[in-house]
């Protein structure tokens, strides 16, 4: 996501519940999902401060006959100054999830007297933490395009004429990066 500085960016990645609106009014919609909301700032220094507001909204159950939604919502808003290319990090947004399961061997598991022997009852959990890493970096605008432009022969896709960026050294390995993060010489 690309933000202007001190303008705020948004992406939302979920879905739209559609509801009844009521007595002669439209349906209503709710987006449901991960909202991300950024506004990024370029200090002097050569800092950046972010306000970031993750959002994570979801479906907990329907009520009035699975008329209406109930949303659950994990929300946090936190301020963070950091250099050009230093990771933040945003945690804690923890959804908890239990239910009932039952199975049963069939026809066994209905005779009145015998059933518990082939039949299973018990709870299910699941919790789930939503990790969000956001690395802001500076990208300078330039007043002339350094891109070479060409003119596009008759019948070639505009893109074969698109310059494609050149990498001049080779990245490491996370073999590199493994060994130079723990080294233990003294």
């Amino acid at each position: 996501i690309s933000a202007v500085n001190g303008q705020e960016a948004e992406i939302i990645v979920g879905t739209k519940v559609i509801y009844p609106g009521g007595a002669d009014q439209p349906p209503k919609e709710k987006d449901t999902g991960i909202k991300l909301k950024i506004t990024p700032r370029i200090n002097d220094d050569g800092y950046i401060t972010v306000d970031a507001e993750p959002e994570v909204s979801f479906v907990e159950r329907w009520s009035n006959n699975n008329m209406y939604p109930v949303i659950g919502t994990r929300s946090a808003k936190t301020t963070v100054r950091v250099r050009d290319g230093e990771e933040i990090l945003i945690g804690g947004l923890i959804r908890d999830e239990e239910g009932k399961e039952s199975n049963k061997i069939p026809l066994l598991g209905n005779i009145p007297i015998i059933k518990n022997l082939f039949s299973f009852k018990g709870k299910t959990g699941q919790s789930q933490e939503l990790i969000i890493l956001i690395t802001p970096h500076i990208i300078a605008q330039s007043i002339e395009s350094s891109a070479p432009t060409s003119l596009v022969p008759a019948g070639m896709p505009s893109t074969a004429a698109t310059p494609q960026p050149a990498f001049n050294q080779p990245a490491g390995t996370i073999d590199d990066s493994f060994d130079n993060a723990f080294d233990t010489s003294f």
